[in-house]
């Protein structure tokens, strides 16, 4: 019966993180932004909140939690370790890109804005290597990513810097909803980052309900924000009026990392 009652928090998680992706989704209808884009973009945020308190109540506490590193499911933890390693390097030649592009389009140079994306490059660069020392570490090799501690941070930076690059935009909610819902993603990555270094740090590799809980929104808001402009870039046959920022890849294969890890925290609980 417990088991049964501890997991209705996760049900209803899925529901809301399933409506707000429906939302979004149709956030890109024209008739629908036209006849009530505002309030649909309000719902989106209610719900993403709600998330947010189911995840609260789904997370265990710290004392039933395993250590990071007794991974139970190995080959699939290192699997989406080096997808994600990929993606941040594609985030790497991206933000390379963008810095070419803007000084080919733009007279003036916002030196504020340039260097911020540029050094986001570096640092998704950064984070490609940091998680294929991680991988590393995961199949047992002589490489142990708790070594590098230079690199533990690589990723709450990466975040940081792609915040102040948002931050400097002029950001309306119900015009600019995608770069609102990504302000808050990283907002939530940022915590899961900062409770992995932490684990990471930890020669024990002991876990926090904080790591959980971060974790487990960090998953929900990258299928939220990440899903449904997929959806609707296929839909309208490549035709949407919005840029496929490649950076989704990278939001999305964080939260597969995420989901991942608690799958198998979940698996060595029982």
């Amino acid at each position: 019966m417990r088991k049964i009652v501890a997991k209705i928090p996760i049900i209803l998680l899925f529901l809301s993180v399933a409506a707000a992706s429906f939302l979004h989704f149709f956030l890109y209808s024209d008739s629908f932004v036209n006849d009530d884009g505002g309030n649909a973009t309000i719902y989106v945020i209610v719900l993403i909140v709600i998330s947010a308190v189911l995840c609260a109540i789904a997370s265990p506490g710290k004392d039933s939690l395993p250590t990071l590193f007794d991974f139970a499911s190995k080959k699939q933890i290192t699997a989406v370790m080096y997808l994600l390693s990929i993606s941040f390097f594609v985030d790497f030649l991206h933000q390379g890109y963008n810095c070419y592009k803007y000084l080919e389009q733009h007279t003036y140079t916002e030196y504020n804005y340039l260097i911020c994306v540029a050094a986001s490059g570096v640092f998704a660069l950064f984070c490609c290597f940091y998680f294929i020392v991680f991988s590393k570490t995961v199949t047992g090799s002589n490489y142990d990513v708790r070594n590098f501690t230079a690199l533990h941070l690589s990723p709450v930076i990466w975040a940081l810097l792609q915040l102040f690059v948002i931050m400097i935009k002029i950001v309306d909610i119900n015009t600019d909803y995608e770069i609102f819902y990504q302000f808050i993603f990283l907002c939530v990555f940022l915590c899961f980052a900062l409770s992995l270094a932490r684990a990471v740090g930890n020669k024990t590799g002991k876990l926090s309900r904080m790591f959980c809980f971060s974790a487990m929104l960090n998953t929900a808001m990258s299928v939220i924000i990440v899903l449904p402009r997929w959806a609707a870039f296929i839909n309208s046959g490549g035709k949407a009026e919005f840029t496929m920022d490649y950076s989704g890849v990278t939001y999305f294969m964080l939260g597969v990392f995420s989901f991942v890890l608690l799958r198998d925290i979940n698996k060595r609980r029982d």
